[in-house]
């Protein structure tokens, strides 16, 4: 989880918040370890929690849509303004000041809770049913009411993936984009539907947008290795696809699919040995085998048949084979 949240925030936010945390909390050791005693020791205490609460705000905040960044300065302003006021006033009134700070954290999250969690849950719902039309619908509106926040226009992507609607999946994604040029978000989802439509050379330029800005956490590197098979580029899959598997791959079918694809990269370069050693690992990813069947079995799966299906079967058949042998599958590509 951790790990999930680092590889979110992005490489420069990450070393951001480390150097925060680092220096907000040796100058609250150091000044426990050199003035423990002192009557300004305490409130200096709070000072150093302030300035990591509120510089970890704006690290997590500019990383968020702008309506959820407003909701989170609206939130986290008045608490921190209550504690820092409380630290001028007389020390009776710093502890009724902490109260209420945090009286108003919870408060504020009732406060703040708008139609938007309304409206994905109706459009949710409608997607279970297979309603895509409904729930396409459902976004839509609140995209008329809400233009600026690229997380409406990635849902409404999504749901019009589902529909088979890829001419629309690609002008939302192209929007979420334009509203969040510095996310991986909108970049990702065109190489995947560019991918899917079988146009490779469009879908790696994104690809490696999507890479650029988001190198450590798993989902750009993953879509480029398999852009990059699928164009033949042996080398750039070994590169990206072990960087995957360097930085952890959270999900069973996930591996299993990057074992195939490397295993194909070693082959067509002529290290055979490699090959056959990495499809060996495929018999570790048993669980991944039985969640893309599962996949598989679900009537909203068809794209990702479409696209995996071949590379699930040869997947399978290295599973139940004994010594699986990288020229008896992939043959002399």
């Amino acid at each position: 989880m951790v790990q999930q949240f680092l590889s979110w925030l992005g490489p420069t936010r990450k070393r951001l918040l480390i150097g925060l945390l680092i220096i907000t909390g040796l100058g609250s050791l150091f000044s426990l370890a050199l003035a423990s005693d002192e009557s300004w020791s305490e409130p200096l205490q709070t000072v150093f929690m302030l300035a990591f609460l509120g510089g970890t705000g704006v690290i997590v905040g500019t990383k968020l849509p702008r309506p959820a960044q407003q909701r989170l300065l609206l939130t986290l302003a008045p608490a921190i303004g209550l504690v820092a006021l409380g630290l001028v006033l007389p020390e009776g009134a710093f502890t009724i000041l902490l109260g209420l700070a945090f009286g108003w954290l919870l408060a504020a999250q009732m406060l703040f809770r708008d139609r938007v969690r309304m409206e994905y849950r109706d459009a949710i719902k409608a997607m279970r049913k297979q309603d895509y039309n409904e729930a396409i619908t459902i976004i839509s509106e609140l995209i008329k009411a809400d233009q600026k926040n690229s997380e409406h226009y990635r849902f409404r992507a999504e749901l019009n993936r589902l529909a088979g609607r890829m001419g629309p999946a690609i002008r939302d994604y192209e929007e979420v984009v334009q509203l969040s040029p510095e996310s991986a978000v909108g970049y990702n989802g065109l190489a995947e539907v560019y991918l899917q439509q079988g146009q490779y050379e469009k879908a790696k330029p994104y690809g490696e947008q999507a890479f650029e800005r988001e190198p450590t956490y798993w989902v750009a590197p993953y879509n480029l290795g398999m852009i990059e098979d699928r164009l033949g580029e042996s080398e750039k899959v070994i590169e990206h696809l072990n960087a995957v598997l360097e930085h952890g791959l959270p999900d069973s079918r996930h591996r299993l699919l990057t074992y195939v694809w490397l295993a194909r990269a070693y082959h067509r370069l002529g290290q055979a040995d490699v090959a056959d050693e990495t499809l060996a690992k495929i018999k570790r990813e048993g669980k991944g085998l039985k969640e893309w069947e599962t996949i598989f079995g679900s009537e909203q799966a068809g794209v990702l048949r479409k696209v995996l299906e071949t590379d699930v079967e040869l997947a399978k058949q290295a599973y139940n084979t004994v010594e699986a042998s990288a020229m008896k599958f992939f043959g002399a590509e």
